[in-house]
């Protein structure tokens, strides 16, 4: 048999850097040809094949996908096997996945390394140090991966040097390694404040471009050269704007969209910078429009969230540079844009008959304010700044920026139907972002002193738009997704709750909020709409979980006493129907959901931190129902969903991507609303809370309007109150649990223990947790 000839492999790179990549084509469909009967060459071809899913089509994430699956096929094949992880750390780092991306190309110095391939080791290398470089920049690496990364490329350059007769301006591969090298080092320099290393690694870098006539590595060159001078000097700024310039020319001609976005993004801050307001709106424009395009060809949700994260920068910096020349309308178009447009490719991808309605579903603030009711306020909040790496802990010693990210601030837009407001609170995230997800939030944020320090910064500056209007709209993001706003203490001491306040609505955006409501249906047609209960589909369960159904990252958890009643009762407040008990309920459930107008889980609850997706609700013995199941398997128009249920309101926090849990998948699965909880809850206030909202739902259509009383209600309900209905639930119904019974009866005796006029659910920790939010 004929060896494979590498000749393939090096003509196809050399058209890949040229940027021609028909020629990428023509040489794969010429291997292809080879294929039969030689499994190494078919696994060449499908290598190149998904090359060229990264490179021409912009689908990264599919790209790793083949990456990943090509891992599995290629251990025979030592030199495609390296080539394939250092491929995958590229397209990982494409989708913002810097942990995983250092893994693998980690893993492929090791394997050139033990194949004793200098070369190919200096490859992997000097992708390690780019890395490291990109982590530190999104945040979610510290400041001493700097040096981890100078110690890669220097490595990197050493190899080659020791590498016989392979010279890096000869035009090989071994060019483009030095290119990667010294370009990483520049990039890592810039980091550490060293100008002057910077300039000098760019400027080699540029040389051996020039030199091998490398019209890519010559455009990088110029965009870092650009980016130091910017930041080096005020007055390098001519030279800056030169450098930048011809990169995005240089990009723009190679038709490599993610490079000329860099360029762009560099561009404006320059702009703002030399306060040239007019260039620098153009620059955002460009940059934001090729946002758009390169998240279109992103075909999985997974991809399209790690590239808006890799992102939000651009966008942190658009909204804080129009808000600092006055240009709230812009601003608000940006904060949009980076809020709205993640959820709703979401939503188009559920439901492709909806995809003309939501086309241009972001809505601009005049389109806002017209659909804003008008005793309605909209406040929306927006952080930037936020840093995922433990060193906004625990600072470290090391002088080091990160070029281009926004300053950490907050701020708000307070939205009526004539006016806009914005506030820049100097709120840094960093500062509220929680330690452990795994631990109480509530311990964090009901604390008396951050209640009213929170109302003083994220209230206050806008109270004077709270009298007249009686419904309050809250956009939280970043970690005041974690905020009890709800309880915030105003400076005369009293909670932002109150019986004559406005009532407080939850909503992911703006656009998702007040976009048309048909947005939310599944089916084509009304006929297609099921015929529906007018009640509640109840779902209860007491039993915590088996080993069988405990999440990895799951609490230890005991049997709850209230859940099953607590459905029980809800179903018959509400003619509808409950589920409890020991039998099978989740077929059940997603066959029959669809029927009702209402759905409620009483139940235990997890939000996983480190995998959002399996979070779960504990609906049988030996059943959950994680987010995952909620996104692939349920379609409902249900008008709203109430998680009786611990944390279950809590989501990853992710930038770019919000509501990352329970809550997203099941306003993916249609609901219009959900009631849910941002903390542990204790069951006893919960049976007597939600008894009541539902009470008030029977009454009324208004679920913010319901929620709000029964949550003043729980506030305010005495001892003697307690005591009296109590006594009644006892009464009402002789088919209750025994169990159920004996509990009622010991909180009785509890209660008449504590003066009878006493509040014993005044605490914030019993009634703030339930949240309502509006998809």
């Amino acid at each position: 048999m004929v060896e494979f000839d590498k000749s393939h492999l090096d003509r196809f790179f050399a058209a890949l850097t040229r940027r021609d990549l028909p020629s990428c084509e023509m040489i794969l469909s010429e291997l292809s040809t080879l294929v039969p009967n030689r499994p190494e060459v078919a696994a060449w071809c499908d290598y190149f094949a998904a090359i060229l899913v990264q490179e021409r089509d912009n689908n990264f994430a599919e790209a790793a996908r083949r990456y990943r699956f090509l891992l599995q096929v290629t251990a025979a094949f030592p030199f495609l096997h390296g080539q394939v992880l250092i491929s995958l750390s590229g397209a990982l780092l494409l989708i913002g996945n810097y942990r995983e991306a250092v893994q693998v190309a980690t893993a492929a110095v090791d394997h050139f390394h033990h194949q004793g391939d200098w070369r190919e080791e200096a490859k992997a290398c000097a992708q390690l140090g780019l890395m490291y470089h990109m982590g530190y920049n999104a945040g979610d690496f510290s400041a001493p991966v700097l040096q981890q990364g100078l110690t890669a490329c220097q490595k990197a350059l050493t190899l080659l040097d020791q590498a016989p007769d392979q010279a890096p301006d000869q035009g090989d591969s071994s060019s483009h390694v030095a290119v990667l090298a010294w370009n990483t080092l520049g990039l890592l320099y810039t980091n550490l404040l060293d100008w002057a290393n910077a300039t000098l690694a760019y400027q080699q870098l540029l040389a051996i471009c020039e030199r091998t006539q490398n019209l890519f590595g010559a455009s990088i060159a110029q965009s870092n050269l650009g980016l130091a001078y910017r930041l080096g000097d005020q007055s390098q700024w001519q030279q800056a704007e030169s450098a930048l310039l011809s990169a995005q020319a240089g990009f723009q001609a190679l038709v490599r969209p993610y490079e000329e976005l860099t360029a762009l993004t560099q561009l404006a801050l320059l702009y703002a910078d030399m306060q040239c307001t007019e260039s620098m709106h153009d620059a955002f424009t460009q940059a934001l429009h090729l946002v758009e395009a390169i998240r279109a060809s992103n075909s999985t949700e997974e991809a399209r969230a790690g590239f808006l994260a890799s992102v939000m920068d651009l966008l942190a910096n658009a909204v804080l540079c129009y808000v600092h020349i006055g240009d709230f309308a812009r601003a608000f178009a940006c904060m949009e844009q980076a809020r709205a447009r993640s959820f709703l490719d979401l939503l188009t991808l559920g439901a492709p008959d909806l995809t003309p309605d939501l086309a241009e579903a972001t809505l601009s603030l005049a389109q806002v304010q017209e659909a804003l009711p008008p005793d309605a306020l909209l406040l929306i909040y927006f952080t930037t700044g936020l840093i995922e790496a433990p060193d906004r802990f625990t600072p470290t010693t090391i002088v080091a920026e990160r070029p281009g990210f926004p300053r950490a601030t907050t701020l708000i837009f307070a939205v009526t139907r004539t006016v806009l407001s914005v506030h820049d609170v100097a709120l840094s995230p960093n500062d509220l972002y929680p330690v452990d997800l795994a631990t109480p939030v509530e311990d964090y944020f009901l604390d008396p002193a951050m209640r009213q320090g929170l109302y003083d910064l994220l209230i206050a500056p806008i109270a004077h738009h709270l009298p007249g209007h009686k419904t309050l709209f809250l956009v939280p993001h970043g970690p005041l997704h974690y905020v009890p706003f709800q309880a915030l203490l105003t400076p005369t001491g009293e909670a932002l709750l109150q019986p004559e306040g406005p009532c407080v609505v939850y909503t992911p955006s703006a656009s998702i909020l007040l976009r048309q409501p048909k947005a939310r249906i599944h089916s084509n047609t009304d006929s297609e709409q099921p015929a529906r209960n007018a009640g509640c589909l109840a779902i209860g369960c007491n039993h915590a979980s088996s080993d069988a159904t405990t999440p990895v990252h799951g609490p230890t958890l005991v049997d709850l006493r209230y859940a099953e009643d607590e459905a029980v009762t809800i179903a018959r407040l509400t003619n509808g129907d409950a589920l409890v008990g020991s039998q099978p309920k989740k077929a059940q459930m997603l066959a029959r959901a669809a029927h009702y107008r209402w759905l409620h889980f009483s139940c235990h609850g997890h939000f996983d931190p480190v995998a959002p997706l399996a979070s779960a609700l504990y609906i049988g013995e030996d059943e959950i129902l994680t987010a995952q199941e909620i996104f692939q398997d349920l379609k409902v128009s249900t008008e709203l969903v109430t998680l009786s249920a611990c944390a279950s309101g809590l989501s990853q926090v992710r930038r770019g991507d919000e509501l990352y849990g329970l809550v997203r998948a099941f306003l993916y699965a249609g609901a219009a609303a959900l009631v849910v909880t941002q903390w542990r809850v204790d069951e006893r206030s919960t049976h007597l809370l939600m008894c009541k909202f539902y009470a008030q739902l029977m009454q009324s259509d208004d679920y913010a309007t319901a929620l709000h009383r029964a949550q003043c209600y729980l506030r305010a309900l005495t001892v003697r109150e307690a005591t009296s209905v109590l006594a009644d639930m006892l009464d009402a119904n002789a088919t209750k649990s025994p169990l159920f019974r004996s509990e009622l009866v010991v909180l009785q005796q509890d209660l008449h223990t504590q003066p009878p006029d006493s509040t014993p659910f005044a605490d914030p920790y019993f009634w703030a947790p339930f949240i309502l939010i509006r998809g």
